[in-house]
């Protein structure tokens, strides 16, 4: 683990005990922790016993791997790693703690710009040519399919278009009027209905962008 500039490192403790000992790290130390697991699974072990003795959020950037035959699976890693790497492209100064593995910091990962040019801002407002959306969306890995369930795919009926980011928890409605973007709102994948307003504009890849030559 590395925090406040200096490595430190601990063993023998199994289960919730890692948690709580890191939970009591973080409220000595009043810098960005970063946590290097053995493996994936302890990232995950630690996430899930987080929340009993940390109100603070956690991040977590696991190693890159593939599932095949299981999209599921992939997307949600794919979407967890995004989180992160945006999350820390925003140079938070708190006193923040990411979730990592060694396999993890043995990957590049996309540099800041890579990450900046594969992202779309979509805000109430805008106006946008349809057509060169779609081709944005295809270029970018996103299925054209009638009607969204899964991360990474996009439906456009008439004057709505439904989107769910690679690393969103939720999809977004896009309604236009004209070409002019009326309104953004998150809705259910299993009802389809629209719900509640999106608090902010819409933005993500479908994928990771091409990873730069060394760690940034």
């Amino acid at each position: 683990m590395v925090c406040a500039g200096r490595a430190v490192s601990f063993e023998g403790a199994f289960g919730g005990a890692r948690a709580l000992t890191l939970a009591a790290l973080r409220r000595i130390v009043d810098r960005p922790m970063v946590v290097v697991c053995p493996t994936g699974g302890v990232i995950d072990e630690l996430a899930d016993d987080w929340p009993l003795f940390d109100e603070h959020a956690v991040w977590r950037l696991p190693p890159r791997e593939d599932s095949p035959g299981d999209r599921a699976a992939t997307d949600e890693l794919l979407g967890t790693r995004l989180r992160t790497l945006k999350f820390l492209q925003a140079a938070p100064r708190d006193r923040w703690v990411v979730l990592t593995s060694i396999q993890s910091l043995q990957q590049p990962v996309p540099a800041p710009n890579q990450l900046a040019e594969q992202t779309r801002v979509l805000s109430v407002g805008d106006r946008i040519d349809g057509e060169s959306l779609r081709r944005w969306l295809a270029d970018r890995g996103f299925q054209p399919i009638s009607a969204v369930r899964m991360p990474g795919e996009f439906a456009w009926r008439g004057g709505i278009l439904d989107l769910f980011a690679a690393d969103g928890e939720q999809p977004v409605r896009v309604e236009f009027f004209g070409d002019e973007i009326e309104s953004l709102r998150w809705f259910d994948v299993e009802t389809q209905r629209s719900l509640a307003t999106a608090p902010r504009p819409w933005r993500s890849p479908r994928r990771e962008p091409t990873s730069s030559p060394t760690n940034g």
